[in-house]
């Protein structure tokens, strides 16, 4: 158990790293079914509808009957310990205890003057402070629904209602100004729908044959907007587009960067615990799963972890594992393959260790539900999904459940039962929920000035391996801020201590080691490199997660984990990078992502603690007794600082 609390607080330990990072919004990344869990985060819940993001719509907290309705400006409330709250622009506020928010248009006084738009469910044990949400969120929660006419249509309307004329920004759905409200003069479209409830179809948004039937049943409605916002000498409504094809183009990237984020993936520890879930090898093994993983905007998963395995405390069994290059997450959110879209991914195992470990081929399935992969696996009160949703009438599927079954570290799971080999027993259960988010609607300035190829290094620290002659330790270019944030100030092994003062360029993997690689950022955002290294698209590796116009700056998401089946091409495998891309500079280096660590201009950090450190390790000279030289390289290999650059300039 000891090993199995290790494995899992590794990767967790990792999303506070780079200080003021993004990645940081889950309070309980993960909670075992039945387990106590703290219900409580800060006191509220933000909820971010977006695909477009929408101005002036109205919402609904479960557990109360107050309408609140979005606004494009921030606002202040104060929350109940007296602590002001900040609500960010076009985002919704909840308390904590609620279970569910809907969103409408209408006031929301009367049950049928409203336009009800559907619901999101809160989970009650995987306790978060945040949400994105699409209108495909709002259907069938907790799940997301297809890209079909009820979603579409949903858009299609508040697109409609649209009267800044812009159609690239977001929806402002007209609403009275502070003076209008003191005056009683001006229109506010919710008002205006109220008014005209009997203009409301009687199936708002289903049941319609085509686009054209759907535009027909609301032009009544829309023309009463229009007349009224006239009469108000205000802009007309936007209206409907000839087709959804601009409809489309919004929903699908809303649904691309909120399936996006960081991802953990662990075994389901209570089973565990209470020996109630039977996923065991033909031998008696045991298995431990932890992994971290990074979903990019296209779906596509970048994973990896470690598997244990054991019978008892003298036969235990440890490897490296992750997913393959075509793992992705639809757009409905099930982890598929690329190549053929089947409802599962493969695990394998990169085969590093103190001996080679035993082969691991396996399939992963599961779908997010909500913002979490669940296991459906029911001990005491419940299952986790239901203990989560203990109101909904969703009921979890065979095919959504997170399990893994095949080969794991040379054992088959799952396994006949011994008494009854007709019988299987149940696969290993895996769970995973979203730990961190990133921002939906990217500046497209910041974009454009992202786009382009760029050469970074990794640096680690120099801990006596002495000089070559072709000065490989060189100085620290800000020794009193990065000595402490990118490096430890000193690492002892044995009766060695070494003051980190120099740094050196990290060496990869390959038998022709890589030092220096080629990033490109492409005008959506998206991060590649090529093979060995090079300039290219080969292979996606991160995202531009936020977008900093104040401070001309982008924030990056790094995860050098393209598929352990191009391990071999792919540089610096394994490595996490959280870095603020400087475009006031003319190189555009990269910096650590707080304010202050950006301002101060430390650079970014990497992190490696389950790869390249294990090959080092499993090439000691003993095992036994290895020398305090190679454990101080040992550790040198687990982080270090990032020199990066645009192509052209020195990394």
């Amino acid at each position: 158990m000891r090993v199995l609390f290790a494995l899992i607080a590794l990767p967790l330990a990792l999303v506070g790293c780079n200080g003021g990072e993004d990645f940081s919004d889950a309070t309980v990344p993960g909670c075992p079914a039945g387990a106590p869990c703290d219900t409580s985060v800060r006191g509220e819940v933000f909820v971010e509808l977006t695909g477009p993001k929408i101005s002036n719509v109205g919402y609904k907290c479960s557990g109360s009957e107050v309408v609140f309705f979005t606004s494009d400006q921030e606002r202040t409330t104060t929350d109940t310990d007296g602590e002001v709250v900040v609500i960010p622009p076009y985002t919704a506020l909840c308390p904590a205890a609620s279970q569910e928010i809907e969103f409408f248009l209408g006031n929301g006084l009367f049950e049928g003057n409203k336009i009800t738009l559907g619901s999101f469910l809160f989970p009650q044990q995987i306790r978060k402070d945040s949400f994105q949400v699409t209108v495909a969120d709002l259907i069938l929660p907790p799940s997301r629904s297809s890209l079909d006419n009820s979603v579409l249509f949903r858009s299609a309307l508040l697109q409609a209602l649209d009267n800044d004329g812009d159609p690239d920004n977001e929806v402002s759905i007209q609403g009275r100004t502070p003076n209008e409200e003191e005056l009683g003069t001006g229109v506010d479209i919710n008002e205006v729908i109220d008014n005209n409830a009997g203009l409301i179809p009687s199936q708002p948004f289903d049941g319609y044959p085509d686009f054209a039937a759907f535009k027909l049943a609301w032009e009544d409605l829309l023309a009463a907007v229009d007349t009224a916002l006239i009469g108000a000498s205000k802009p007309v409504v936007e209206n409907f587009d000839p087709d959804t094809s601009a409809y489309e183009v919004r929903i699908l990237q809303a649904a691309d960067r909120s399936r996006a984020g960081l991802y953990i993936l662990e075994s389901a520890g209570e089973c565990l615990v209470a020996e109630e879930c039977d996923f065991t090898a033909q031998d008696g093994s045991r298995f431990t799963m932890a992994m971290r993983g990074l979903v990019l905007p296209s779906g596509k998963v970048l994973a990896g972890g470690q598997l244990f395995r054991s019978i008892d405390s003298t036969t235990e069994e440890l490897d490296f594992v992750g997913l393959q290059s075509t793992a992705s997450v639809s757009d409905t959110l099930f982890l598929v393959n690329s190549d053929f879209m089947s409802e599962s991914v493969q695990l394998t195992g990169a085969g590093i260790g103190e001996a080679t470990p035993s082969v691991t081929d396996a399939q992963l399935q599961g779908r997010i539900l909500g913002q979490t992969f669940y296991t459906g696996v029911t001990i005491g009160a419940g299952s986790d999904f239901d203990l989560d949703y203990p109101t909904t009438n969703y009921t979890i599927k065979s095919n959504e459940k997170g399990e893994l079954a095949g080969t794991l570290l040379g054992r088959a799971v799952p396994r006949p039962d011994d008494d009854d080999p007709e019988t299987i027993e149940s696969p290993m259960p895996v769970r995973g929920t979203k730990t961190g988010e990133v921002e939906v609607s990217l500046d497209l300035t910041l974009l454009a000035a992202a786009e382009g190829d760029y050469r970074i290094s990794l640096m680690r620290a120099c801990v006596g391996e002495g000089d070559d002659g072709n000065g490989e330790c060189s100085a620290i270019p800000n020794p009193t801020l990065e000595v402490g944030e990118n490096y430890p100030d000193s690492i002892t092994r044995g009766d060695t201590t070494v003051e980190i003062e120099t740094e050196r360029v990290r060496e990869d993997e390959h038998d022709t080691p890589i030092r220096d690689f080629c990033l490109s950022i492409d005008g959506a955002g998206l991060i590649t490199t090529g093979d060995n290294g090079a300039c290219g698209t080969a292979h996606q590796v991160g995202m531009v997660t936020r977008t900093l116009p104040d401070s001309n700056s982008v924030n990056v998401f790094l995860r050098l984990a393209p598929g352990l089946d191009v391990r071999g091409v792919a540089p610096h495998y394994n490595v996490e990078i959280q870095g603020r891309i400087d475009f006031d500079d003319a190189c555009a280096p990269m910096y650590r992502l707080g304010d202050a660590n950006f301002d101060d201009k430390i650079r970014a950090g990497w992190v490696d603690l389950q790869f390249l450190p294990a090959i080092q390790r499993s090439n000691w000279s003993s095992q036994d007794n290895p020398t305090d030289l190679e454990r101080l390289v040992f550790a040198s290999l687990q982080s270090g600082a990032v020199q990066f650059a645009q192509d052209g300039c020195p990394p």
